[in-house]
């Protein structure tokens, strides 16, 4: 156990001198890594890892300056993020130790592929030349902006949810009755998932105004100075629209394996 948790704490420290996080996305990535692994052991910490892995990935991808500029949530991870993403899997693995029910390792595994299907959706979706659509009224806009869609991030998305669900499935076979359903649930759930930080992000996501380029943005300070609040909620930032993702895709796959099992 306790070579396991120094190789969290190494994989932790290896992402922050890669710049994949900051100093306290590291920390918090080696906390949360550290509850899943307690919790539900090398296969959940297997899974938290693919997601990364994966999701890290796209940063190897050309960059788009114009949704860099718009999206707060560039850059290395920091530690709001990292447990936006892995928060609801960490609380999730530590009920399923408490209670030993395996519909805990559904909500974990449900709410990793709600993170894997919003991060390549917006990650790929915000790099491509498609056209990008506000959420629902099909407005067009900037790339990056939150609750638009393009038809290669709602591709990404879905194949992100598809890759952790099958993932899932197998690294927890001996867990549920049926592989193919288990599979299939987390695969809806982190798709619903993401539509759900989709549609949040349209309706709610707060955004700003540059005070000197007049660029509306996600980001607080713009051109070395504070921006100026247009529109949304001020507690709705990058953070908690991902949060509530992360926590719709783990509840709806319990519901879903609640109700089908």
């Amino acid at each position: 156990m306790i070579t396991a948790y120094l190789f969290i704490v190494g994989a932790a420290a290896a992402a922050y001198k890669a710049a994949a996080l900051t100093a306290g996305g590291a920390l918090t990535a080696a906390v949360i890594g550290s509850v899943i692994w307690f919790g539900l052991g090398w296969q959940g910490f297997s899974l938290l890892l693919l997601f990364f892995i994966t999701s890290s990935l796209f940063s190897l991808l050309p960059d788009n300056k114009e949704a860099e500029e718009i999206n707060a949530g560039n850059g290395a991870r920091r530690a709001g993020q990292v447990f936006a993403n892995g928060g609801a899997a960490a609380v999730s693995a530590l009920l399923y130790w408490i209670t030993g029910s395996e519909l805990w390792i559904a909500a974990f595994a449900g709410s990793l592929a709600a993170a894997a299907s919003d991060t390549w959706a917006s990650e790929w979706g915000s790099r491509s030349n498609s056209r990008t659509y506000l959420f629902p009224g099909g407005q067009k806009v900037p790339a990056g902006t939150s609750g638009a869609v393009t038809v290669p991030g709602t591709a990404a998305a879905l194949l992100g949810a598809v890759f952790i669900g099958g993932a899932a499935a197998f690294l927890f076979s001996s867990f549920f009755s049926s592989i193919y359903i288990m599979a299939t649930a987390v695969a809806a759930a982190g798709f619903l998932g993401n539509l759900m930080d989709t549609g949040t992000g349209a309706f709610f996501q707060v955004t700003y105004r540059c005070r000197r380029c007049g660029l509306i943005t996600e980001k607080q300070m713009h051109c070395g100075n504070y921006t100026l609040k247009t529109s949304g909620w001020k507690w709705a930032d990058n953070e908690a629209v991902n949060t509530i993702c992360t926590v719709t895709g783990g509840g709806l796959c319990l519901l879903l394996l609640w109700l089908i099992r």
